[in-house]
């Protein structure tokens, strides 16, 4: 199994993920706030910090060591603040909704009430190129 494989089936297709992820994900130079966006929604939605940074790097030509190290900072911090409320927001991929990211004991669903809805897909992003690097990374990036 590759690893957009295995993100996509905790996930889904990646063509439903929201257009901001995917466009901080595969588009945009990485900064300090997309790299922000995109750890919040892995560690929202479970997905382990490990392949959270794999995938960033395979889908990323642009990704720095810094902004690798940010994964494994802010998961375990998140981890580690255990009482702890609305550390950060994410969608969450099962419900379709913003939710607040909150310590380990606080087990609650939180809906955060955000003012706009989230577009889906890549819509306007789409090209040839990135389909072939989608194909690419689906069928030959392993995760280990």
């Amino acid at each position: 199994m590759s690893l957009l494989q295995f993100v996509e089936r905790h996930l889904g297709l990646i063509y439903f993920w929201p257009k901001n992820i995917l466009k901080h994900l595969f588009i945009d130079p990485p900064t300090y706030l997309s790299t922000m966006v995109l750890i919040s929604f892995f560690y929202g939605n479970a997905i382990p910090v490990e392949i959270a940074v794999q995938l960033f790097q395979a889908c990323n030509d642009e990704v720095t060591f810094d902004q690798t190290q940010h994964f494994f900072y802010y998961y375990a911090t998140w981890k580690y603040q255990e009482d702890d409320t609305h550390l950060g927001i994410y969608y969450n991929m099962r419900i379709n909704r913003h939710m607040y990211i909150n310590g380990s004991r606080k087990k609650q669903f939180e809906i955060a009430h955000l003012a706009t809805d989230e577009p889906r897909g890549f819509g306007d992003l789409w090209s040839l190129s990135l389909g072939l690097k989608i194909d690419v990374i689906r069928t030959c990036v392993c995760y280990y």
